[in-house]
């Protein structure tokens, strides 16, 4: 089998296994929209995987910034904006979808769960998030609390911890708008890119699935990817996957993708 012929599979092995499909994208369109519908449509960021193209079915969960405005450290405590935000969606948020809806403000945030019976189907995490200064695209960047890094199991210790006083969350820098740029123009150069990360991804959700204590992030396999792709702009999948997977070891040696909204902490600091 040559070249071109790993392409084409590759190619239809995303596609077909790990692309969303139209009816998935529908719903999180219409879920995000009925957010926006109660916080406005310039105070929401929508932020994430599914932004930047890279998102794996099945989808879970959306991350939505809720911007309150310019960062002050002397007043960066959200709760009141929160607990007037959970209110607001209590009373005024008009559910899209066929399924129960539960609202709730946790630590640093306000949740919405799909609900099927027992079964959550879908949740949307609404973040508080300050304006800090702008990206070298002249994009907003923000300060949010260190919850909205983490994902979902991470987040539900990170609130226990913080709910019994044996943390204070902390407000870090962030620049999802950068990397939704960064995406975005890959995308637009490249394809594959995006292919070639759910591709790397769906491996990673198989290994999760394998075994729960798999410790390499989506996220940090997503910025390997961009690194390599961006110096190699003209590679199609089958190199682009090879190379990962050549390079993986290397990629578990030490931190080496620095974070775009604070350039003395690393996105795999874990390693």
């Amino acid at each position: 089998m040559n070249r071109a012929s790993f392409n084409l599979l590759f190619r239809k092995y995303v596609e077909e296994y790990l692309t969303p499909s139209p009816t998935e994208r529908r719903f999180v369109s219409e879920v995000y929209a009925s957010v926006q519908a109660v916080i406005g449509e310039a105070h929401s960021l929508q932020i994430g995987s599914y932004p930047r193209f890279t998102a794996i079915t099945p989808l879970h969960d959306l991350d939505v910034l809720f911007v309150l405005g310019p960062w002050d450290p002397d007043l960066h405590d959200p709760f009141e904006a929160l607990e007037t935000l959970e209110r607001r969606l209590q009373s005024e948020y008009k559910n899209p979808t066929k399924y129960d809806v539960l609202i709730g403000r946790q630590t640093h945030s306000v949740t919405l769960r799909f609900i099927d019976g027992e079964s959550e189907i879908f949740g949307v995490d609404v973040v508080p998030a300050y304006m800090s200064g702008k990206n070298e695209f002249d994009g907003d960047t923000y300060v949010v609390p260190e919850i909205a890094n983490l994902s979902s199991s991470q987040r539900i210790q990170l609130r226990k911890v913080v709910q019994a006083g044996e943390h204070e969350m902390e407000w870090i820098p962030s620049d999802p708008r950068g990397y939704i740029t960064v995406a975005q123009r890959l995308n637009d150069q490249n394809d594959d890119f995006r292919k070639a990360v759910k591709f790397v991804k769906g491996w990673r959700c198989h290994q999760k699935e394998q075994d729960d204590d798999f410790a390499l992030k989506s996220f940090h396999l997503e910025q390997a990817m961009t690194s390599w792709v961006q110096a190699n702009p003209e590679s199609e999948i089958f190199d682009m996957v090879f190379n990962f997977f050549c390079r993986l070891p290397d990629f578990m040696r030490y931190p080496q993708f620095p974070d775009r909204a604070d350039s003395t902490r690393n996105i795999d600091d874990y390693v």
